[in-house]
């Protein structure tokens, strides 16, 4: 049986501006890899098969850690984003955890940094000030705010709840205001 050719290399050669084959000289030479076969040819520097702005990209790359203290990462942490889909099917962030909804909504003194958002609503259904929306954590609630036409959170099961005049309701996602369809939606994926 042929035992294949055991190449023993050099100790590194020390120095900045070394060769690879001055490191290597029993390399650069045509080499094959099964005794016999024709030579493969010499072999390539890994160096030249890196394309230039790679390697600049390495020698340019971030100091270790705790040499660059004056360079700050930002973080988004925070509340996660929610819009509302309109009866039109265009969307509104919803930029607070209070939103009061309603053809021409009216600020609430009790909630003075609520966010008023108007719902166009041709089948005049919809109250000039008709539900509130709060957010605590990931749950929403809606609450009545005394309109004519009344909120329903319809289910998939077919048992549609319908919020009593004044009352409240966990919203999971869809809901009516008078003939209205509101659907809540998360924007940023659950990050």
């Amino acid at each position: 049986r042929d035992e294949a050719p055991v190449t023993r290399l050099r100790p590194p050669a020390f120095g900045a501006d070394r060769a690879e084959r001055d490191v290597f000289p029993e390399l650069t030479g045509e080499v094959s890899a099964i005794p016999g076969s024709p030579a493969a040819g010499a072999p390539v520097s890994a160096s030249s098969s890196v394309s230039a702005q790679e390697r600049e990209q390495q020698e340019s790359a971030p100091a270790p850690w705790g040499e660059d203290l004056e360079r700050t990462v930002v973080v988004r942490r925070g509340h996660p984003r929610w819009e509302l889909v309109l009866p039109d099917g265009s969307t509104a962030d919803l930029s607070g955890d209070v939103v009061i909804l309603g053809r021409n909504p009216v600020a609430d003194p009790a909630h003075p940094r609520a966010q008023l958002l108007a719902i166009a609503d041709p089948t005049r259904t919809v109250s000039k000030t008709h539900a509130r929306l709060e957010r605590r954590g990931e749950v929403w609630r809606i609450v009545d705010l005394g309109s004519t036409n009344g909120i329903l959170l319809p289910s998939p099961l077919g048992t549609d709840v319908e919020v009593e005049p004044g009352g409240a309701a966990e919203v999971a996602e869809r809901f009516l205001l008078g003939d209205a369809a509101l659907r809540l939606q998360r924007t940023d994926a659950g990050s």
